[in-house]
């Protein structure tokens, strides 16, 4: 099996409906209506999506005179939703699949990734969502592997762990990297931290604290999976160890797969989805599970309403809440589906859908928009189109 296989079904659901209905009599339903292989345009419309509703913590009364003067001058508050719609906007100099796209000081970054072709992309471009535009940083090929590294940001800092390099080969060859970096955004350079103990591809970065975390992925020959859990500090610790020169084991990650994406919040990281056997399985995942550093220990939390991979960058934390969005589920194909969990309660419910299926893409807030951008139709179909929608 490959990434570039025809599919053979649809996935169930609002992305089936969406691929059905934009697709005409004998058009690929693959591709929107309004995109093509090569990331056109989208139709400049807005796109009415169901809303979540806003919920509001009251304030709690009290019969003290004092106390009950304090509550009526404390404020609710306010729990941020998901947008009821989205608009489109200016697209993307070049269409990406599978690549980077960090979030940093209001700015959506995009580099990396593939062509139509599996040929990386290079050069660096830069989404400002506030005045619609985009920036074109540089020409040249980024330092760190082009795709499938493990990525996570610390202030202007954005780190890469692993990855693959240069294009996919004949016999989906590609050679895998061990090579960690850091990119400053501020200043366009690069420096090469402590390499990982060996080359992974697929596998995930997180920041917790002052620490990265990268777990999970394949080796050399992009299929078997490793649950490898390697921690490296960011600053000084109480531990001669732990002093950011080497990457510290740490407990495994339980039922090893790849694309998975990850998320903290507080001082727990959190794993999401995945895929097992990449480029032979393809089995997508639902598995959720938690990580907390000082116990050194994971826990199985409650599964994802549906099974995906592919959307490292369109995981996100909303204060209590964890965000996932669109990705990759069965037979290569894209999803539009929106799923929340709540931390207190262990559990999911469905958000407002994007406004199109996409893997390998970008969604994530950046003040109070909701940016949705590049990834494919399709492994072999990369796309350029952008939307927005406000958060409530």
């Amino acid at each position: 099996m490959t990434e570039a296989l025809e599919c053979r079904r649809l996935l169930s659901g609002s992305a089936t409906s969406r691929l059905l209905d934009d697709a005409g009599a004998g058009e690929n339903p693959l591709l929107r209506a309004d995109e093509s292989s090569s990331g056109g345009e989208p139709a400049a419309s807005t796109a009415t999506i169901a809303a979540t509703p806003q919920t509001h913590t009251p304030a709690i009364a009290s019969a003290a005179p004092v106390a009950s003067t304090l509550s009526k001058k404390a404020k609710s508050k306010h729990v941020v939703s998901l947008p009821k719609s989205f608009t489109a906007m200016k697209s993307a100099p070049v269409a990406r699949f599978e690549g980077y796209y960090p979030t940093v000081g209001g700015r959506v970054f995009a580099m990396g990734g593939f062509d139509q072709n599996y040929v990386p992309v290079p050069g660096v471009d830069v989404y400002d969502p506030k005045h619609n535009t985009w920036k074109h940083i540089t020409s040249a090929h980024i330092k760190a592997p082009e795709t499938h590294a493990g990525v996570a940001v610390d202030g202007k800092y954005v780190y890469f762990a692993g990855g693959y390099v240069g294009p996919l080969g004949d016999g989906r060859t590609q050679p895998v990297s061990k090579n960690v970096w850091q990119y400053d955004t501020k200043r366009n350079k690069w420096k090469k931290l402590a390499p990982l103990p060996t080359g992974r591809g697929g596998g995930t970065l997180v920041k917790v604290g002052r620490e990265l975390h990268f777990f999970g992925g394949c080796g050399i020959d992009r299929v078997t999976n490793y649950g490898d859990h390697w921690m490296l500090s960011l600053g000084k610790t109480s531990s001669s160890k732990d002093d950011g020169r080497r990457w510290i084991k740490k407990a495994s990650l339980p039922a090893a797969r790849d694309h998975l994406s990850s998320v903290a919040v507080g001082n727990t990281l959190y794993a999401v989805g995945g895929e097992f056997g990449h480029d032979v399985r393809h089995q997508q995942s639902n598995l959720f599970q938690s990580f907390d550093p000082a116990t050194n220990k994971w826990t199985k939390l409650a599964s994802l309403p549906h099974a995906r991979s592919h959307n490292e960058f369109a995981v996100f934390a909303m204060g209590n809440r964890i965000v996932v969005a669109g990705g990759q589920g069965d037979d290569y194909m894209p999803t539009d589906a929106v799923d929340e969990y709540e931390i207190a309660t262990n559990s999911w419910s469905n958000g407002t859908p994007l406004p199109a299926p996409r893997q390998g893409h970008v969604v994530h807030p950046v003040g109070d928009k909701l940016v949705v951008s590049l990834g494919g139709t399709f492994t072999s179909a990369p796309q350029r189109a952008t939307w927005t929608g406000t958060l409530g």
